[in-house]
């Protein structure tokens, strides 16, 4: 949190504050499994075209959105490792084993593009909810589709527990404990905006000084 003093010539209008600011909430689903154990998500490939072409699955558990790191205890396998578009519908189960007491909140992938949160060993109550938005700051390097990718449904899940979780959007800077001085000014004054600028997260504010030549 930091307080910031900025010093505006008002050249054309009157400025007027208001400290009403608006933040977004972010809703995602969020897996849960226990440390020491064994997870299963059940999923269904659908393709839209039947061409016999064969699709690698290749699932993958990062320590973080930021981080391609595999964190050594935990482990994702898909089974069978590869579908053919020979039919409309192919299930897949992948498998997700935490041992060694393995705790976090983790990044996963299971095809094509964008990776989702797995929490290993925590209450949702543990979860930091900047952590679950890096998932929606994110920005994907995704290949292109087209009519023969596949399409991927959950259809069910054993040891592991689905919940949809509601979080502020941290990116998003708030402006609070707004202070004009002097209180009454007019086109051409210099005056002084006290407030506190809260982020609600770990990352640095960043500002710069400047004049207006014009607000509207």
């Amino acid at each position: 949190m930091k307080i910031i003093c900025l010093s505006i010539i008002v050249i054309l209008v009157i400025l007027t504050v208001s400290s009403g600011i608006a933040y977004a909430e972010n809703t995602l689903s969020v897996l849960f499994m226990k440390s020491n154990s064994v997870g299963k998500i059940y999923a269904n490939y659908t393709f839209r075209v039947l061409d016999n072409h064969t699709w690698d699955i290749s699932p993958g558990i990062f320590t973080s959105v930021s981080d391609s790191s595999v964190p050594k205890d935990l482990s994702i396998v898909a089974n069978p490792s590869s579908v053919i578009a020979s039919k409309s519908i192919v299930p897949v189960t992948f498998t997700i084993t935490a041992k060694n007491d393995a705790k976090g909140v983790y990044a996963l992938f299971l095809f094509y593009c964008g990776e989702s949160p797995l929490v290993v060993g925590l209450n949702e109550s543990e979860v930091n909810p900047a952590i679950l938005n890096q998932f929606f700051n994110a920005r994907w390097n995704c290949p292109n589709m087209n009519a023969s990718t596949p399409d991927l449904k959950i259809v069910g899940y054993s040891g592991i527990i689905s919940k949809t979780i509601s979080t502020n959007d941290t990116n998003n800077v708030k402006i609070q404990n707004i202070q004009v001085q002097p209180s009454s000014i007019k086109v051409g004054d210099t005056f002084t905006i006290n407030a506190t600028l809260v982020n609600n997260s770990p990352n640095t504010i960043s500002l710069q000084q400047f004049v207006m030549d014009h607000f509207l």
